[in-house]
């Protein structure tokens, strides 16, 4: 009874993470948008700046919330619903201003508070119920990859038809089968349980060497990381291929995630949850530091071989180290405070992504982002060996290898 439970619950989380990278993707045009919309890449750039400052003040408070009602999924219901809304206002918010101000920027912001802080939950949710039924994340998480490449590939041939804009209302309907899972999804046993906030003592998160070491390393990781990605379009454009075609890109780097993906539990049993971490940061510092040199379409998708695979690890490892690392009555709160530091990173990410692209040019910029990226490496590797030799600190059993 207990095998057919947890096959059941497999297939549930599965759904949830193909129904949601689908609906991701979709949602995911808005940079070729904006771009098509006559925005320089320093606009772009402070508008997703902006869009960061909302994730960051909304994933805490989101992520308390979650863990004082121990319901991450009812949550994440609640802000996907609102975030879906924002979303449909979009194109006719394009075509406003209020004073100096283009409506679409109110909206993406509002949006964001929400939408950002839905995914982290997304996380929480599947990786707790993952840990307690000991199923393997990884073969979960392919699922996602799976249906974000199919998506990204049938995007990519119907784009030219339908136009940009159509993917703010397709993404109403793309995140149906999502709402639909969510509610029939369940809360683990106990999650019912409401806690008072005086006693969830949110400090002991900053008390936790290694969990707030990996907050710091995040910021220096996401900073040139997700500029690049937001900026991907004008490098496409740079080379004289339409970032229309973008899906194309998408779709092949999460096909590549799938193999290591399904080899995670091999992997873990070899190397602890921070090593694999570092050996995906390398991967993704290849990526930005090969772009550049490209000049066609097929050239970017082969490099992208490099940011599939170590995104494939980074999926993989991440979020279970963050929860390994957490108190079990704070994990949604330590979830949405790491995404917050992804969002942070992001203000200044986007910021001097678009000065330095109207700078140097769009090539240098990623360059540049390679060799920051190898730094928060460097820094990851540093605060492991300084709380191990130097603090005599030892990491959680969970982040370690896994017993055979």
């Amino acid at each position: 009874m207990k095998e057919q439970s947890n096959t059941s619950r497999y297939w549930l989380l599965s759904g949830v993470e193909a129904a949601y990278w689908f609906s991701y993707l979709v949602a995911s045009y808005v940079t070729v948008f904006l771009q098509k919309q006559g925005m320089s890449s320093t606009q772009i750039g402070i508008l997703n700046a902006l869009m960061s400052i909302a994730a960051i003040v909304g994933g805490p408070i989101w992520g308390a919330v979650s863990d004082k009602v121990r319901s991450p999924r009812k949550v994440m219901i609640i802000l996907l619903f609102v975030a879906v809304a924002m979303w449909a206002l979009i194109p006719a918010a394009s075509a406003v201003t209020l004073g100096i101000v283009p409506m679409v920027m109110v909206v993406l912001v509002i949006g964001n508070f929400f939408k950002t802080p839905a995914g982290a939950l997304k996380d929480t949710w599947v990786v707790t119920s993952a840990n307690i039924h000991k199923l393997n994340y990884g073969a979960i998480r392919w699922w996602g990859s799976i249906a974000y490449a199919v998506i990204a590939f049938v995007m990519s041939l119907i784009l030219p038809t339908i136009g940009v804009k159509s993917t703010f209302y397709l993404y109403s309907v793309a995140t149906i089968p999502m709402f639909i899972l969510a509610f029939v999804g369940k809360d683990e046993a106990g999650a019912s349980k409401h806690i008072p906030l005086r006693e969830m003592h949110f400090s002991r998160l900053f008390k936790n060497y290694y969990y707030v070491a990996f907050l710091i390393m995040g910021i220096f990781y996401y900073l040139p990381v997700n500029s690049m990605i937001n900026f991907l379009p004008y490098l496409m454009s740079d080379m004289g291929i339409d970032s229309a075609l973008i899906g194309y890109i998408y779709g092949y780097r999460a096909i590549a995630e799938i193999p290591v993906l399904l080899l995670m539990v091999k992997f873990r049993k070899k190397l602890s949850l921070p090593y694999l971490i570092g050996i995906g940061i390398t991967l993704m510092a290849a990526d930005e530091l090969l772009l550049p040199v490209c000049n066609s379409l097929g050239g970017m998708i082969a490099v992208s071989t490099a940011h599939g695979l170590g995104n494939g690890i980074l999926i993989g490892t991440m979020t279970n180290y963050v929860y390994a690392l957490a108190p079990d009555d704070l994990k949604a709160t330590a979830q949405t405070l790491f995404a917050s530091t992804a969002a942070m990173a992001g203000i200044l990410g986007n910021l001097l992504g678009g000065v330095l692209i109207d700078a140097v040019g769009v090539r240098t910029a990623f360059t540049t982002a390679g060799l920051l990226t190898m730094v928060s490496l460097v820094l990851l590797l540093g605060t492991l060996l300084a709380g191990r030799f130097l603090l005599k600190k030892k990491l959680p059993e969970a982040a370690g290898t896994l017993k055979s």
